[in-house]
C-alpha cells in the first residue's frame, strides 16, 4: 500500500524486504503497526484499574498534576509496563536474529 501511495507521487518505489538496508525498517515499521493498538489496551486497561479514591484524595491534598502522576498513575501503572515493552518485541528480535530460520534449539537433528 505504501508502494502505491509512492508510486501515485512519482516518487521512487523501494524493495522494502529485498533491500538489506531497509529490512529491518520495514520489520519495525510492521512491528509497530502490529502492536501499539494492543499495547495502547494494555495500558489503558492499567490506567483504569487504579482507584479513583486515590485521585480524589490528591485532589484534596492540592496535588498538582506532575506530582500526581509521578507520585500515582506512574507507580499504579508498575505491573503494566515491563510487559508492554518486552512482550512485542521478541518476535521482530526472533526474525532479524534468525533471518526466517528457527531457532538453534527447535532445529530437527539429521
Amino acid at each position: 500500500m505504501l508502494n502505491q501511495v509512492l508510486a501515485a507521487l512519482h516518487l521512487p518505489q523501494p524493495q522494502w524486504l529485498t533491500n538489506d538496508d531497509l529490512k529491518l525498517v520495514s520489520i519495525l515499521l510492521v512491528d509497530v503497526w502490529m502492536w501499539t493498538p494492543f499495547m495502547m489496551l494494555i495500558a489503558l486497561a492499567g490506567l483504569n484499574a487504579i482507584p479513583r479514591y486515590i485521585y480524589e484524595a490528591a485532589e484534596i491534598d492540592r496535588a498538582g498534576r506532575w506530582m500526581v502522576f509521578r507520585t500515582i498513575t506512574l507507580p499504579m501503572c508498575a505491573p503494566v509496563r515491563p510487559g508492554d515493552v518486552v512482550h512485542p518485541r521478541v518476535d521482530p528480535l526472533r526474525a532479524v536474529l534468525f533471518e526466517g530460520q528457527p531457532p538453534p534449539s527447535r532445529k530437527e537433528s539429521p
